[in-house]
């Protein structure tokens, strides 16, 4: 059974028609949502990790992994740990670890 936690989001864009959409009380988990301009269904996931701010990124091992071994860019790691791309590129300079130029995995 999966997590019923209600949640407040806003600015859910669709891809269809670029529309931000505003909802408010979505569960936690995969769901479909109505794009409120054309109609058009949006798939929206949010995860437990975006409730508790998973601060995952603090972990010089983890970023090393995340970031170097499985070349994940800055800003995908940012959106898992919901944070912005600025604090993850702040941790890696923390930590030491040689960022890649930007466009490139």
């Amino acid at each position: 059974m999966r997590n019923m936690k209600k949640i407040s989001a806003h600015g859910i864009i669709c891809g269809e028609c670029n529309y931000s959409n505003s909802f408010h009380e979505l569960e936690v988990g995969t769901q479909e949502l109505e794009c409120a301009e054309c109609a058009s269904i949006i798939v929206f996931d949010y995860n437990v990790k975006m409730l508790n701010g998973d601060k995952s990124y603090r972990d010089p091992e983890w970023l090393t992994e995340q970031y170097v071994v499985e070349s994940r860019t800055i800003a995908s790691i940012a959106f898992e740990c919901a944070v912005s791309p600025m604090t993850i590129w702040g941790w890696l300079a923390k930590h030491g670890i040689e960022t890649r130029s930007r466009g490139r995995r």
